[in-house]
């Protein structure tokens, strides 16, 4: 048999690097070798070495239980190092060694060995990893796994990846480019993916665009993908569950006719995950638009929605975090709501409450609204199916539709994914029925600087536009309180339930047609130097619902004097 160059360096190298520990082994490239290049176009010399080019994500297999380490050689001290390891059809236990290079060493004539020669010398791989000692990091888990460092040490970095669930294929990335960004940096925080509106049949959803596009400038695609069984936490593992996940057939110039070379191509064969069936799963590459909208869903079923951003000039990738919801089980599942009265409920995290109004008699408008207590929601209205308005609430949201057609119009409420909240739906097609005084643009509670003394404050806010009921109230807060000030009161709050020593007034206060209406009130009897937390209620005349003004922190002056 005539053998290749190519093909000698693949035996030379495998020889090497499956002798005893201690024995001198082939150089594993580094990375500004020339013998990376030749590396990266022969599989075969990548398959029996196990070392890593610089800068470029390479694939490798894995069965379940087993260890591979694969080797990546840092020439200079101080260089940064970005070592990540992206799981497939199983978790991952990723460690990483790192281990001094050998001293380099002279040539029989006493001359100096050229640098390249010595990149081809003076590596020892070893066979096993040295008990003792401790590795820089320990990971274990699904989604990618990453080492960096700003600035490491010279030297040979050992990757040791061990299946843990079953075969699975896996990919691997090694850099030292400084403020490398092959992989797309994703926003932060759980709530980067967001169900906007779901309904019976179909969904919404919609993210924030990778940071990296704006960043780097780096062309940045979106594929999203929904399936009934989990969130696919890279999208290599999408794409094992898409298309199955078996060990790649082996270069053809590979090995040396050994029995066991013979086992582990038999293994090979027969080690293989198979693929979903297609109806089972839908998945799309959408280029740069950040929302997406699911049809032909399933009543009552739950779905996990998965987004990836991918750079299109690496084409390596990084997941969102995904996110889940649930279909209503049946149309009986929608609550109905009477025209005028107002509908108190709960809703936990994630989850998702439907209610029906039907409408009978033709109007020139139909007046929805939604007031989440606490946190906020997400609203959705709908018409045989159709998605007519939706948007997000984090306090009372209004929406009007004009010349409305008659027939059911359905809402879905869908609670945040970090709480969950009680609210108030109200539906009707008569507008003074509305029960909400209309509050000013403006909600704020003004103090005057001038008029702050030591004992009383005076305040001022914009009326509003219709007769309404005003109580003032105001509360001690000492320092160890202030973080309390910040967090989002109840907005569903009577001002009945506050305690009777809070209470500083309640008045009727009547709208006067000017440019600007303000009410102004002076609260006495207050301590030197102390902070106190003022709040306002609006109720709206004839037993209307309450709203609270923006509330506001005042210290009173330390001395009386001032």
């Amino acid at each position: 048999m005539t053998l290749t160059l190519e093909t000698l360096f693949s035996v030379v190298i495998l020889t090497l690097t499956t002798l005893a520990q201690g024995i001198i082994g082939q150089k594993i490239p580094s990375s500004n070798s020339a013998y990376t290049q030749f590396q990266l176009t022969h599989t075969e010399i990548l398959y029996d070495t196990k070392a890593l080019p610089d800068g470029t994500e390479v694939m490798s297999f894995l069965y379940k239980g087993d260890k591979q380490r694969f080797y990546f050689i840092v020439d200079e001290d101080e260089s940064p190092l970005i070592i990540k390891v992206t799981p497939c059809a199983s978790p991952l236990e990723f460690k990483l060694y790192h281990g001094e290079l050998p001293v380099e060493e002279r040539s029989g004539s006493g001359q100096v060995e050229t640098d390249e020669f010595l990149q081809q010398k003076r590596a020892i791989l070893p066979t096993t990893t040295p008990t003792s000692s401790r590795p820089l990091t320990l990971q274990e888990g699904d989604s990618i796994m990453s080492y960096t460092a700003f600035t490491s040490s010279s030297g040979l970095y050992v990757i040791e990846v061990t299946a843990l669930t079953s075969d699975t294929s896996i990919r691997l990335y090694a850099s030292t480019t400084q403020a490398d960004h092959s992989y797309p940096e994703i926003p932060i925080g759980e709530d980067a993916v967001t169900v906007t509106s779901v309904s019976e049949t179909s969904v919404h959803v919609s993210w924030e665009p990778s940071p990296s596009d704006a960043l780097h400038n780096d062309p940045i695609e979106y594929c999203v993908m929904i399936n009934q069984e989990k969130n696919m936490k890279t999208m290599c593992a999408a794409e094992a569950y898409m298309h199955g996940n078996s060990a790649p057939k082996l270069p053809p110039n590979l090995g040396f006719g050994f029995t066991w070379e013979g086992r582990e191509k038999k293994r090979r064969q027969e080690s293989r995950i198979s693929a979903a069936d297609p109806s089972e799963y839908f998945f799309i590459c959408i280029g740069t638009k950040t929302s997406y909208a699911f049809s032909d869903l399933q009543f009552g079923e739950t779905y996990y929605v998965d987004v990836f951003a991918v750079n299109q000039q690496t084409n390596q990738s990084t997941a969102y975090n995904g996110t889940s919801f649930e279909t209503p089980s049946h149309p009986s599942m929608f609550k109905e709501v009477q025209d005028g009265r107002i509908t108190f409920d709960y809703i936990k995290k994630s989850r998702s409450r439907y209610y029906m109004y039907n409408l009978t008699q033709e109007v020139s408008e139909l007046l929805f609204s939604v007031q989440p207590c606490s946190g906020h929601a997400h609203v959705q209205i709908s018409r045989d199916d159709d998605v007519i308005t939706s948007g997000s609430a984090s306090k009372l949201r209004r929406f009007i539709l004009e010349n409305p057609i008659l027939g059911e119009y359905k809402i879905c409420v869908t609670g945040s994914r970090r709480q969950g909240t009680s609210y108030k739906v109200f539906v009707s097609n008569n507008h003074r029925k509305y029960p909400y005084p209309k509050l000013p643009e403006d909600t704020s509670i003004k103090s005057f600087e001038n008029l702050r003394k030591c004992n009383s404050v005076t305040v001022a806010w914009l009326s509003t536009r219709e007769t309404s009921r005003y109580c003032l109230y105001r509360r001690e807060i000492h320092s160890n309180q202030i973080s309390d000030f910040y967090l989002k009161p109840d907005q569903c709050i009577a001002p009945e339930s506050r305690r009777r020593s809070e209470k500083v007034m309640c008045r009727r206060f009547r709208y006067k047609e000017r440019r600007r209406s303000a009410v102004v009130h002076k609260i006495e009897g207050l301590k030197p130097n102390k902070q106190y937390v003022i709040d306002v209620y609006v109720t709206k005349r004839h037993g209307g619902q309450t709203l609270s003004l923006q509330t506001t922190a005042i210290r009173t002056r330390q001395h009386c004097d001032e």
